[in-house]
């Protein structure tokens, strides 16, 4: 009898020990925890921009307040921004080629004896330039260029712009549907130049 009580106690703390072994750590070493494919996604998707359209451009700051003020009576909550542009004025023929101040004034000389009246040293940019004319076709200067050619004279054509100030109002919780171009009318902006767009 007690003996057959001693080999099943022998069993059972032989069994116990293989459980500890074997089936006690694979059950710990369980995998963490992985967010579902939707979840993942959401959370590598940046946020939405918040919508946001540009009413303008306003030719001066008193349109551009007056704006304002009937949008701001409208329940919007308009912000004025201001924006730099390159616009192009016209086209010059410049001199090229000449290696120092010397050589600028024999080449202005040479302009001005061959009659262009016109002819001037430009100091507005760095360094400065010796221009044979201004024109606003770019069909003017090429044949300018043709003839300070013909005086052994190099010559490029460059298109000259100049720095304008675009005034908008960006009205933040609106989009290019909710305040399409006919509602600004209606809402008392009647320009015809104004547009509506997405703010930057």
């Amino acid at each position: 009898m007690l003996r057959t009580i001693f080999f099943a106690l022998l069993t059972a703390n032989l069994l116990f020990l293989a459980w500890v072994h074997w089936a006690a750590p694979e059950q710990g070493l369980q995998s963490p925890p992985t967010l579902s494919s939707k979840t993942a996604s959401a959370a590598a998707s940046p946020p939405l921009p918040a919508a946001c359209t540009s009413v303008g451009p306003f030719g001066d700051a008193d349109a551009l307040a007056q704006a304002a003020g009937i949008l701001g009576a409208a329940g919007k909550q308009p912000r004025p921004r201001t924006e730099s542009l390159q616009q192009p004025t016209g086209f010059a023929v410049v001199i090229t080629g000449l290696r120092d101040a010397a050589a600028q004034q024999a080449a202005l000389a040479t302009l001005k004896r061959a009659g262009f009246v016109d002819a001037r040293l430009a100091t507005e940019g760095t360094p400065p330039v010796v221009l044979a004319g201004s024109f606003a076709e770019r069909t003017g200067a090429e044949q300018r260029a043709l003839r300070v050619h013909a005086l052994k004279l190099e010559a490029s054509i460059e298109q000259q712009t100049r720095t304008v100030q675009q005034r908008w109002l960006d009205v933040p919780g609106e989009t290019l549907q909710t305040l399409p171009a006919e509602r600004l009318v209606k809402l008392g902006l009647t320009s015809p130049d104004l547009v509506t767009a997405t703010c930057p």
